[in-house]
This record gives C-alpha cells, sequence and structure tokens, in this order.
C-alpha cells in the first residue's frame, strides 16, 4: 500500500513465522512499552505540570505520533498514531479501571492488525 510513491506498510514479511514472531513482539515487548512511557509517563507528567488532561494528551499524542514518524519524510504519517494515542489516553480519563494492561493490549492488537494487513497485501 503507497501513497505518493511511499510506502505506507512495511515490505512482506518472509514467512508466516516471522508473522506470529512480530505479532507476540507487539503485543507483548512494543505495546506495554510504549503505553509505559506515552500514557503512564508522560502524560501523568505533563497533567501534573500543566494540570489540564487536554493539553496532556495533546502533547503526549503529539509525541507518540513523532516516536512513529517514518524516514519516509511525510508528517501525514503521524497523524494515525497521534489520534490512536489521543484515544488511548481519552480511554485511560474517562473509563473506569482502564489500565495501561488493557490500553497495551488494544495496541499491540493494533500493531498485529497492520502487521497482517501488510503481510496479506503485499
Amino acid at each position: 500500500m503507497v501513497t505518493k510513491n511511499e510506502e505506507l506498510l512495511p515490505s512482506k514479511l518472509p514467512s508466516f513465522k516471522i508473522l506470529i514472531y512480530f505479532t507476540l513482539f507487539d503485543i507483548c515487548i512494543v505495546a506495554p512499552c510504549e503505553e509505559f512511557i506515552f500514557r503512564g509517563y508522560f502524560f501523568e507528567k505533563l497533567n501534573q505540570i500543566f494540570d489540564n488532561s487536554l493539553i496532556a494528551n495533546i502533547i503526549s499524542s503529539l509525541l507518540f505520533g513523532l516516536l512513529h514518524y517514518p524516514n519516509k519524510k511525510s508528517f501525514a504519517l503521524i497523524i494515525p498514531p497521534m489520534i490512536i494515542g489521543f484515544i488511548f489516553t481519552l480511554c485511560k480519563t474517562k473509563i473506569k479501571n482502564c489500565s495501561l494492561i488493557s490500553l497495551s493490549i488494544a495496541h499491540g492488537l493494533n500493531n498485529s492488525l497492520i502487521t497482517l494487513i501488510s503481510y496479506i497485501f503485499t
């Protein structure tokens, strides 16, 4: 899947075993680490600094989007992670008993879905 000659999804994985590895890696390692950093640390610290959860959410979501900035020099590709980061932070603040673990699972499944779509369609 491409836009303006820029790749949106990573290239095809060489095997189904690698797909399973990346799925487990995303769910067990990448997503929990990112959730701990952006929703657990940055959002909480920014919320203490600004005493405004909306501003803290916007800044932490922007940082989350910038982390996902690819080397293709297209800022349009940081918008989906920013939106997802904003939604995850809203879930954390508005849903009773929404923990970093539940956000990590949702994040890992989202990453895995992107990997699976890439595997199927590229």
